[in-house]
């Protein structure tokens, strides 16, 4: 075991009792490659936005509903998170809350009903509802096309090796994937 153990808040708990669970290791902490991947991707879906829309004041919408997915996950993700408990610096699948803020609860359905939710809100639907008002169905087309790649990369890519892909969403639709594929 790492020193990336050592949290023995229920987060962490029941994210070790979930890899006991379902057998298949996971990381303890996210290299530079997950990082950098999950930094571009989420940093990439805002700018494709902005690019999409022009010169025009709507372009700073998909930035600004960025900084509102940022702001959820800080307080909701990220403060149930046994990334953020162990001390990682970066968790590789948002950019990680600078706020000192931690709960230490289990990663709940709230959580994922809320968290997940909205900032998955926050990212795509300001930026297709501009698109849809400006009337550039191209640029919509272009843009659900890339949020549509993104989300099936992230699900592909790192939900497997997340500490907590039995704990949210994305995860468990990642495993439930994995696990069928295994019985095949």
């Amino acid at each position: 075991m790492t020193k990336y153990t050592q949290c023995k808040c229920p987060a962490c708990t029941a994210s070790e009792q979930a890899k006991n669970r379902i057998n298949l290791p996971y990381r303890y902490e996210p290299d530079r490659w997950h990082n950098m991947y999950h930094l571009t991707m989420n940093l990439s879906i805002p700018v494709i936005g902005t690019i999409l829309i022009g010169l025009s004041p709507w372009a700073f919408v998909p930035l600004l509903s960025f900084l509102a997915a940022y702001i959820v996950n800080s307080f909701l993700g990220c403060s149930a998170c046994p990334y953020h408990h162990s001390g990682v610096k970066t968790c590789g699948c948002f950019p990680k809350s600078i706020l000192i803020y931690k709960r230490y609860k289990p990663w709940g359905t709230i959580d994922n009903a809320v968290n997940w939710a909205l900032v998955l809100f926050f990212i795509f639907v300001p930026t297709i509802y501009v698109l849809a008002v400006k009337g550039d169905i191209k640029a919509l087309i272009i843009f659900l096309l890339y949020s549509a790649m993104a989300l099936l990369l992230l699900i592909i890519f790192s939900c497997p090796n997340c500490r907590q892909r039995d704990l949210c969403y994305l995860g468990r639709i990642t495993f439930s994937i994995r696990k069928n594929q295994r019985r095949l």
